[in-house]
């Protein structure tokens, strides 16, 4: 049995069905009283759309200038992203990093402790919480390698190395079918 779709050659379809998905997902409950701010700025000035709403002049017009830049199309009154452009790399010294190696190979040591060493060493007064976060820079990094795990076998007793899973347990077995 050959499955048609009934809308196959309906003019405009496509174009309205992007446009449906476009509204449902860009233009925002913040959007949509943005624009709703500037019709009332428009009706009633701009001391009254102050007093109502709390929004100054400037803004208004920025808001203005979005929408017709953007055609009149809400979702560029859309609030932006407001994550730094760029944000501070940690940068983590040489010779910390060279005792935080050293100290490593030798044994799995932990950020208190590392703390303690680089005090000793004089090389900085380091508190546990930044020591932990230069760890887990260096694992990014590459420069540290994660211990391996090993388990006994009971049925050979070779020592056996367990790996990481690449992905995650799955919660059910393939085989059963999905709970509706």
């Amino acid at each position: 049995m050959q499955i048609h779709n009934k809308l196959t050659n309906t003019r405009g379809f496509v174009s309205s069905y992007d446009d449906a998905l476009r509204f449902r997902d860009m233009i925002t409950p913040k959007a949509e009283e943005h624009a709703r701010i500037l019709t009332f700025w428009k009706k009633h000035g701009t001391a009254a759309t102050k007093e109502a709403f709390g929004v100054s002049r400037p803004t208004l017009f920025r808001w203005q200038a979005a929408l017709r830049k953007g055609e009149g199309r809400l979702e560029t009154l859309r609030p932006q992203s407001t994550a730094p452009r760029s944000k501070r790399q940690r940068v983590i010294p040489q010779p910390v990093a060279d005792l935080i190696i050293k100290e490593r190979s030798y044994e799995k040591i932990g950020k208190e402790k590392l703390a303690v060493l680089l005090k000793e060493d004089s090389l900085g007064d380091y508190s546990p919480s930044t020591v932990g976060r230069m760890l887990a820079d260096m694992k990014k990094q590459g420069k540290l390698q994660n211990p391996v795990r090993y388990s006994l076998s009971g049925k050979t007793g070779r020592m056996i190395e367990r790996k990481p899973r690449t992905t995650p347990t799955p919660l059910m077995p393939p085989s059963m079918p999905p709970i509706s």
